[in-house]
């Protein structure tokens, strides 16, 4: 835009300001030029603001107006307005390629931004077509240019349409590193909307990687960002990313609320089918979790409006499948797999898609159990056994490649594979902390021993249904606790393996397996390193942490909380010659001792029995009981008469130390909730405080 264009707009009111200027210049002469300045200002101003529908009929007068005035360069600004920043999925625009071809053959071939920016789009328009090599023959010269021109808005722009042309199964590494190199430029010239388009890569490669640590980094900037644009565009993909992460973690509730409001920033800001295939995509993966029928039923017909929404988008026909498996619709799937079968799936198009499309194909070769074509499934997803499957631009997250891998090679009977895989997709995605799909895994690993039915594999197997059947219920996944309860028959030692279920505790259940590596809790420099079913992660040094792992050292044994106190930071501890009389072997009789024990471990089995059925009223009642008598406790060792205060501080550190353990439970299960669910089953906290493992399943922590 010319200066003196700019000074006529100010950013109050912009739109209405721009039109009323452009009414004022139409029947003025000679100013042509200046109204095609104008009109490009008002389309962009329409674009952020969500108008694009508008937008784009307003680049369009730009561009004719371009065009009758010989000016090139107005004319290439126009067409960039007009295609936007990114592509609808499954879709070639052609009017979009036609104004970028013509912007294209009338700029010099001299080196500048604007024919490095119009080559780039014109690339990313082309990815859905079959002009493969001339998209990334465009995007190479685009980027070769902006580098030349070494202009980092320009660079960053073009880095954006080479990230999408090589967006496919192969190159994480350089996307990862162009997603980084368009933040840092874009940064560096404080271009808010391009650091914005690098971070929504730098989301998707990360995952795609499996790291969710960074993946939440990028995606909380890409929030601050785009609260501060408040455009339409960046609030969509904002709250798509924390849906996302709320299906991942099993927040399902949750979920819904947010997948509602990306579809509402979508429809305002009028992106054509990226908001329903998004609303799409997310509501599936919600639907699969929890397996309620009449849900998958709606999906099935909502996911054949999107395939006609995006025709050329194969994913969507693909993952129509998993659909299908979940609806035991075995017609339905073999028409859909057999004609991509027959072809050696060779029609499956090459980019990122590819990975979740052949994941799905996986769960229909098992369902049909096609054994002649899962060897080609298995050997295309081989080389991404240690990746996520990612639906889109980071759209939704499934979890582990390695999953699929299991159930084709237990197809397959490859057992020591299989085994090998599903150890993997557990790891992964206890390190996602992706509950759902640790939980699908645990099933899916069950169902392999169960066939395989080596010696220990039927206990084991128990164990994993078990586990998965508790976050089954606690999440609400309907389906896959029917599928548990189905198979927990046949998974059922005998009584010389287990002890029957009445007779096994939920430690027992909940226990690593004795195949996994052993656990680890170890301290180092302020920070503990703690790994678990071959999960490694490291978490801050905090209060609760210490006292957990000085449970676990000395297991069976009692600790007071003041005593707990003790190992925790200075701060907690108060001297130890104020506290001794509290906890006195002789402030209290020996047989009242052993009555109040009891009755704590009766009150403390109640607790957990009310919070296995989820009832909160009780769990509040009993926890109200466990408070009196810690209370009564205190009184009776003669806090009374001797020490009033000291019985003061012993509530206190009770209330500090059961606090304490569980914020750092709360820590432990964003990393493993296979951990958190053991140990909450295995620590008792209270006036006293222990852990109790199963003494038939003993677990050798190493610190």
């Amino acid at each position: 835009m010319h200066p003196e264009v700019s000074v006529v707009i100010p950013t109050h009111n912009r739109l209405e300001v721009l039109a009323e200027v452009l009414q004022a210049l139409e029947f003025q002469p000679g100013s042509g030029e200046q109204r095609a300045e104008l009109l490009l200002a008002l389309g962009e101003a329409q674009n952020r603001a969500g108008n694009t529908v508008r937008g784009r009929e307003t680049f369009v007068l730009a561009a004719e107006l371009a065009r009758l005035l010989g000016r090139p360069a107005l004319l290439a600004r126009a067409a960039l307005g007009f295609a936007g920043a990114l592509v609808t999925p499954g879709s070639v625009d052609e009017d979009t390629v036609r104004w970028l071809e013509e912007s294209l053959a009338v700029l010099e071939e001299d080196d500048s931004p604007l024919r490095a920016q119009v080559l780039a789009r014109l690339a990313m328009e082309l990815f859905y077509s079959d002009a493969r090599e001339r998209r990334l023959r465009l995007s190479e010269e685009a980027v070769a240019l902006a580098r030349r021109l070494g202009e980092k808005s320009t660079l960053a722009m073009v880095l954006n349409a080479q990230h999408y042309i090589i967006w496919d199964t192969g190159h994480l590494e350089e996307r990862l590193g162009i997603a980084a190199e368009m933040v840092a430029l874009a940064e560096e010239d404080r271009n808010r909307e391009l650091a914005l388009l690098g971070l929504h890569w730098r989301v998707a490669d990360l995952l795609e990687q499996g790291d969710v640590l960074n993946a939440d980094q990028a995606i909380a900037a890409h929030a601050r960002l785009a609260e501060e644009l408040r455009q339409p565009y960046h609030l969509f993909y904002s709250a798509a990313f924390r849906a996302m992460r709320a299906l991942l973690a099993g927040r399902f509730v949750e979920s819904e609320h947010l997948i509602e409001q990306m579809r509402a920033y979508g429809q305002r800001a009028q992106m054509e089918a990226e908001p329903e295939l998004a609303y799409g995509g997310q509501m599936w993966v919600l639907c699969l979790a929890r397996g309620r029928r009449e849900e998958l039923e709606k999906m099935w017909e909502h996911s054949g409006q999107l395939i006609q929404q995006a025709p050329l988008l194969q994913t969507w026909r693909i993952l129509r499948a998993e659909l299908v498996v979940a609806l035991e619709r075995e017609d339905e799937a073999r028409r859909i797999y057999l004609p991509l079968a027959e072809k050696d799936f060779a029609d499956l198009t090459p980019n990122l898609n590819l990975v979740v499309g052949a994941a799905s194909l996986a769960r229909l070769c098992v369902f049909l159990g096609d054994i002649s074509h899962a060897p080609l499934l298995y050997q295309l997803l081989l080389p991404y056994a240690g990746r996520c499957l990612i639906i889109g631009p980071a759209i939704g997250c499934l979890g582990s490649v390695s999953l699929y891998l299991g159930l084709l090679a237990t197809l397959l009977r490859r057992w020591e594979e299989a085994q090998q895989h599903f150890e993997a997709a557990l790891r992964l995605n206890s390190q996602l902390g992706a509950r759902p799909f640790v939980a699908q895994t645990q099933h899916e690993y069950a169902q392999m021993l169960l066939t395989r039915a080596r010696a220990g594999d039927a206990e084991h197997a128990w164990r994993l249904s078990e586990q998965a059947l508790v976050t089954a219920r606690e999440l609400g996944m309907e389906g896959l606790e029917e599928k548990i309860k189905a198979i927990q028959g046949r998974s059922q030692p005998s009584p010389g393996q287990v002890p029957d279920k009445s007779d096994q505790t939920a430690s027992s259940l909940l226990a690593p397996s004795p195949q996994s590596p052993a656990p680890t809790f170890c301290y180092d420099d302020d920070y503990w390193t703690i790994s678990y079913e071959g999960v490694i992660f490291h978490l801050k040094s905090v209060r609760g942490l210490r006292y957990i792992a000085h449970l676990l050292r000395n297991p069976h044994a009692e600790f007071h909380v003041l005593d707990l106190l003790s190992v925790g930071s200075d701060e907690d501890a108060e001297p130890m010659s104020e506290k001794r009389p509290v906890l006195s072997e002789t402030a209290l009789p020996s047989h009242l001792r052993a009555t109040y024990k009891q009755r704590l471990e009766e009150l403390q089995e109640e607790l957990e029995e009310a919070r296995e059925f989820h009832d909160t009223e009780r769990v509040a009642r009993i926890q109200e009981a466990l408070d009196r008598a810690a209370r009564q406790i205190a009184t009776e060792m003669g806090l009374d008469r001797q020490d009033r205060k000291a019985a003061v501080r012993a509530e206190r550190a009770r209330v500090n130390v059961v606090k304490g353990i569980a914020s750092a439970l709360s820590k432990i299960a964003a990393h493993s909730p296979a951990l958190e669910l053991y140990l909450s089953k295995t620590l008792k906290t209270g006036l006293y405080c222990t852990y109790t493992p199963d003494p038939r399943l003993p677990v050798h922590w190493q610190f």
